[in-house]
Protein backbone atom coordinates (compact mmCIF):
# COMPACT_ATOMS: atom_id res chain seq x y z
CA UNK A 1 0.00 0.00 0.00
CA UNK A 2 1.70 3.18 -1.22
CA UNK A 3 1.93 6.18 1.30
CA UNK A 4 -0.96 8.12 -0.15
CA UNK A 5 -3.02 4.97 0.34
CA UNK A 6 -2.56 5.23 4.07
CA UNK A 7 -3.00 8.34 4.39
CA UNK A 8 -6.28 8.58 2.64
CA UNK A 9 -7.49 5.57 4.86
CA UNK A 10 -6.11 7.45 8.05
CA UNK A 11 -8.59 10.83 6.51
CA UNK A 12 -11.68 8.24 6.25
CA UNK A 13 -11.36 7.03 9.64
CA UNK A 14 -11.13 11.03 10.86
CA UNK A 15 -13.82 11.79 9.13
CA UNK A 16 -15.96 8.60 10.34
CA UNK A 17 -15.00 9.14 13.90
CA UNK A 18 -16.22 12.91 13.80
CA UNK A 19 -19.40 11.33 12.47
CA UNK A 20 -19.47 8.81 14.65
CA UNK A 21 -19.18 11.63 17.32
CA UNK A 22 -21.69 13.78 16.03
CA UNK A 23 -24.27 10.81 16.14
CA UNK A 24 -23.47 9.60 19.28
CA UNK A 25 -24.68 13.50 20.65
CA UNK A 26 -27.82 12.59 19.77
CA UNK A 27 -30.91 10.80 21.52
CA UNK A 28 -30.52 8.02 18.78
CA UNK A 29 -26.74 7.77 19.65
CA UNK A 30 -27.88 7.03 23.71
CA UNK A 31 -29.91 4.54 22.07
CA UNK A 32 -27.40 2.75 20.39
CA UNK A 33 -24.65 3.07 23.05
CA UNK A 34 -27.12 1.54 25.92
CA UNK A 35 -27.77 -1.80 23.47
CA UNK A 36 -24.12 -1.32 22.41
CA UNK A 37 -23.01 -5.14 24.05
CA UNK A 38 -26.91 -6.36 24.12
CA UNK A 39 -27.00 -6.89 20.38
CA UNK A 40 -24.65 -7.88 17.48
CA UNK A 41 -23.15 -4.34 15.95
CA UNK A 42 -24.76 -5.22 12.26
CA UNK A 43 -28.45 -5.65 13.76
CA UNK A 44 -27.85 -2.87 15.90
CA UNK A 45 -26.79 -0.49 13.07
CA UNK A 46 -29.41 -1.45 10.81
CA UNK A 47 -31.71 -0.90 13.62
CA UNK A 48 -30.39 2.86 14.01
CA UNK A 49 -29.63 3.60 10.56
CA UNK A 50 -25.91 3.81 11.34
CA UNK A 51 -24.51 1.48 8.85
CA UNK A 52 -21.79 4.40 8.22
CA UNK A 53 -20.16 3.03 11.36
CA UNK A 54 -19.06 -0.45 10.21
CA UNK A 55 -16.03 0.58 8.04
CA UNK A 56 -14.17 -2.27 7.76
CA UNK A 57 -15.80 -5.89 7.29
CA UNK A 58 -14.50 -6.87 10.63
CA UNK A 59 -17.26 -6.09 13.31
CA UNK A 60 -14.38 -6.24 16.01
CA UNK A 61 -12.29 -3.06 14.31
CA UNK A 62 -15.54 -1.11 13.82
CA UNK A 63 -15.87 -1.68 17.13
CA UNK A 64 -12.88 -0.27 18.22
CA UNK A 65 -13.61 2.58 16.56
CA UNK A 66 -16.98 3.26 17.97
CA UNK A 67 -15.03 2.86 21.56
CA UNK A 68 -12.49 5.41 20.54
CA UNK A 69 -14.70 7.68 19.29
CA UNK A 70 -16.37 7.85 22.54
CA UNK A 71 -13.34 8.52 24.51
CA UNK A 72 -12.13 11.13 22.10
CA UNK A 73 -15.71 13.10 22.53
CA UNK A 74 -15.46 12.43 26.24
CA UNK A 75 -19.22 11.26 26.19
CA UNK A 76 -20.82 9.47 28.98
CA UNK A 77 -24.12 7.65 29.45
CA UNK A 78 -25.83 6.57 32.22
CA UNK A 79 -27.07 3.30 32.26
CA UNK A 80 -31.06 3.26 31.10
CA UNK A 81 -33.53 2.65 34.29
CA UNK A 82 -34.09 -0.81 34.79
CA UNK A 83 -37.54 -1.77 34.18
CA UNK A 84 -39.26 -3.85 36.54
CA UNK A 85 -41.60 -6.38 35.45
CA UNK A 86 -45.42 -6.44 35.92
CA UNK A 87 -46.13 -9.20 38.08
CA UNK A 88 -49.62 -10.73 37.59
CA UNK A 89 -51.92 -10.68 39.76
CA UNK A 90 -53.41 -13.61 40.94
CA UNK A 91 -57.08 -13.13 39.93
CA UNK A 92 -59.99 -15.81 41.64
CA UNK A 93 -62.21 -17.21 39.25
CA UNK A 94 -64.99 -19.04 40.50
CA UNK A 95 -66.95 -21.27 38.02
CA UNK A 96 -70.40 -22.00 39.56
CA UNK A 97 -71.63 -25.70 38.01
CA UNK A 98 -74.66 -27.36 38.38
CA UNK A 99 -74.82 -29.78 41.49
CA UNK A 100 -74.91 -33.13 39.25
CA UNK A 101 -71.80 -31.54 37.32
CA UNK A 102 -70.23 -31.08 40.84
CA UNK A 103 -70.22 -34.59 41.94
CA UNK A 104 -69.60 -35.93 38.69
CA UNK A 105 -66.27 -33.59 38.83
CA UNK A 106 -65.31 -34.53 42.41
CA UNK A 107 -66.14 -38.65 41.60
CA UNK A 108 -63.66 -38.28 38.50
CA UNK A 109 -61.17 -36.30 40.23
CA UNK A 110 -61.36 -38.80 43.79
CA UNK A 111 -58.61 -41.33 43.85
CA UNK A 112 -59.65 -44.80 43.34
CA UNK A 113 -58.50 -47.17 46.35
CA UNK A 114 -58.16 -50.88 45.35
CA UNK A 115 -59.57 -53.95 47.41
CA UNK A 116 -57.22 -56.17 48.31
CA UNK A 117 -58.47 -58.80 45.49
CA UNK A 118 -57.60 -56.15 42.75
CA UNK A 119 -54.43 -55.33 44.41
CA UNK A 120 -53.64 -58.93 44.13
CA UNK A 121 -54.95 -59.31 41.10
CA UNK A 122 -52.83 -56.41 40.17
CA UNK A 123 -49.66 -57.59 41.74
CA UNK A 124 -50.38 -60.84 39.80
CA UNK A 125 -50.57 -59.47 36.47
CA UNK A 126 -47.59 -57.12 36.95
CA UNK A 127 -45.35 -60.39 37.66
CA UNK A 128 -46.52 -62.12 34.76
CA UNK A 129 -45.40 -59.05 32.70
CA UNK A 130 -42.09 -59.19 34.03
CA UNK A 131 -42.15 -63.19 33.18
CA UNK A 132 -43.30 -62.81 30.10
CA UNK A 133 -41.08 -60.37 28.79
CA UNK A 134 -37.77 -62.68 30.72
CA UNK A 135 -39.51 -65.14 28.42
CA UNK A 136 -41.08 -64.27 25.20
CA UNK A 137 -43.14 -66.37 23.47
CA UNK A 138 -42.26 -67.85 19.98
CA UNK A 139 -42.49 -65.70 16.98
CA UNK A 140 -44.13 -65.98 13.67
CA UNK A 141 -41.05 -66.68 12.00
CA UNK A 142 -40.05 -69.01 14.51
CA UNK A 143 -42.99 -71.25 14.53
CA UNK A 144 -42.72 -71.27 10.56
CA UNK A 145 -38.66 -72.57 10.55
CA UNK A 146 -39.48 -75.48 13.09
CA UNK A 147 -40.98 -79.11 12.63
CA UNK A 148 -43.23 -79.31 15.13
CA UNK A 149 -45.20 -75.50 15.95
CA UNK A 150 -48.00 -77.57 18.01
CA UNK A 151 -45.48 -79.00 20.32
CA UNK A 152 -44.22 -75.83 20.92
CA UNK A 153 -47.06 -73.34 21.39
CA UNK A 154 -48.65 -75.75 23.83
CA UNK A 155 -45.40 -76.12 25.74
CA UNK A 156 -45.12 -72.49 25.68
CA UNK A 157 -49.00 -72.14 27.43
CA UNK A 158 -47.76 -74.44 29.86
CA UNK A 159 -44.97 -73.15 30.98
CA UNK A 160 -47.17 -69.72 31.13
CA UNK A 161 -49.95 -71.52 33.06
CA UNK A 162 -47.58 -72.80 35.64
CA UNK A 163 -45.70 -69.81 36.15
CA UNK A 164 -49.16 -67.88 36.89
CA UNK A 165 -49.56 -70.45 39.57
CA UNK A 166 -46.57 -70.27 41.24
CA UNK A 167 -46.87 -66.76 41.23
CA UNK A 168 -50.41 -66.89 42.70
CA UNK A 169 -49.37 -69.59 45.46
CA UNK A 170 -45.98 -67.29 46.30
CA UNK A 171 -48.73 -63.89 46.36
CA UNK A 172 -51.31 -65.97 49.31
CA UNK A 173 -48.20 -67.53 51.37
CA UNK A 174 -46.91 -64.16 51.31
CA UNK A 175 -50.01 -61.64 51.58
CA UNK A 176 -52.84 -64.22 52.97
CA UNK A 177 -52.34 -64.59 57.06
CA UNK A 178 -53.60 -67.45 58.13
CA UNK A 179 -56.17 -67.94 61.26
CA UNK A 180 -56.16 -69.99 64.35
CA UNK A 181 -59.22 -70.31 66.09
CA UNK A 182 -59.80 -71.85 69.84
CA UNK A 183 -62.58 -74.46 70.48
CA UNK A 184 -62.95 -73.65 74.51
CA UNK A 185 -65.25 -75.63 76.69
CA UNK A 186 -67.78 -73.88 78.52
CA UNK A 187 -69.90 -77.01 80.26
CA UNK A 188 -71.23 -80.57 79.46
CA UNK A 189 -69.20 -81.28 76.55
CA UNK A 190 -70.32 -77.46 74.91
CA UNK A 191 -67.80 -75.32 73.43
CA UNK A 192 -67.46 -72.14 71.97
CA UNK A 193 -65.47 -70.79 69.21
CA UNK A 194 -62.92 -67.41 69.63
CA UNK A 195 -60.20 -66.32 67.38
CA UNK A 196 -56.53 -66.74 68.98
CA UNK A 197 -54.68 -64.95 66.36
CA UNK A 198 -53.44 -64.64 62.82
CA UNK A 199 -49.92 -65.74 61.74
CA UNK A 200 -48.08 -65.85 58.67
CA UNK A 201 -47.99 -68.95 56.03
CA UNK A 202 -44.62 -69.89 55.89
CA UNK A 203 -43.01 -72.14 53.13
CA UNK A 204 -46.78 -72.53 51.44
CA UNK A 205 -47.88 -74.89 54.14
CA UNK A 206 -51.23 -73.12 53.88
CA UNK A 207 -52.18 -74.39 50.52
CA UNK A 208 -52.01 -77.93 51.67
CA UNK A 209 -52.54 -77.94 55.73
CA UNK A 210 -53.29 -81.28 56.03
CA UNK A 211 -51.04 -82.84 53.88
CA UNK A 212 -48.04 -81.25 55.63
CA UNK A 213 -46.17 -83.23 58.11
CA UNK A 214 -45.99 -82.65 62.10
CA UNK A 215 -42.54 -81.22 61.46
CA UNK A 216 -43.34 -78.68 59.29
CA UNK A 217 -42.43 -74.95 60.42
CA UNK A 218 -45.93 -73.85 59.95
CA UNK A 219 -47.55 -77.03 62.73
CA UNK A 220 -44.54 -76.06 64.91
CA UNK A 221 -45.35 -72.38 65.22
CA UNK A 222 -49.56 -73.52 65.99
CA UNK A 223 -48.51 -76.20 68.66
CA UNK A 224 -46.43 -73.54 70.06
CA UNK A 225 -49.01 -71.28 70.13
CA UNK A 226 -51.99 -73.84 71.32
CA UNK A 227 -49.19 -74.43 74.05
CA UNK A 228 -49.40 -70.66 75.11
CA UNK A 229 -53.08 -70.95 74.88
CA UNK A 230 -53.61 -73.73 77.35
CA UNK A 231 -51.29 -72.10 79.46
CA UNK A 232 -53.19 -69.03 79.51
CA UNK A 233 -56.99 -70.49 79.75
CA UNK A 234 -56.95 -74.00 80.26
CA UNK A 235 -60.22 -74.37 78.88
CA UNK A 236 -58.78 -74.95 76.10
CA UNK A 237 -60.01 -78.22 73.88
CA UNK A 238 -57.78 -77.28 70.62
CA UNK A 239 -56.97 -75.18 67.99
CA UNK A 240 -57.84 -74.87 64.49
CA UNK A 241 -55.31 -73.75 61.77
CA UNK A 242 -57.41 -72.38 59.33
CA UNK A 243 -56.03 -72.80 54.99
CA UNK A 244 -56.16 -70.66 52.40
CA UNK A 245 -58.82 -73.08 51.29
CA UNK A 246 -61.02 -73.35 53.82
CA UNK A 247 -59.80 -76.06 55.09
CA UNK A 248 -58.18 -76.07 58.48
CA UNK A 249 -56.75 -78.64 60.75
CA UNK A 250 -56.86 -79.14 64.26
CA UNK A 251 -54.04 -79.41 66.56
CA UNK A 252 -54.68 -80.49 70.47
CA UNK A 253 -52.29 -78.72 73.04
CA UNK A 254 -49.19 -80.38 74.64
CA UNK A 255 -49.43 -79.73 78.35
Amino acid sequence: MSIKARLDKIAKEEQTIEKIGRFLKTKRGYKFVSMLHRMPLKDLCELNNAQFMRIYSSDTKNMNIIKASIRKFNIHFEDPPKIEPIKPQKVKCQIYLKRDQRKEIEARNKPKKFGFAALMHAYEEHKMQKFVKKHPAPTERELAEDLFPDEIRNAYSNMIDTARYKIRQNLVSAYCKLSIIGRYEIANGKWIEKPITMIKDIDGGGHHINAIPVEHKLIRKAQEIANNAYKEDNSLVCIIIKGHYRQGRLLIPKV
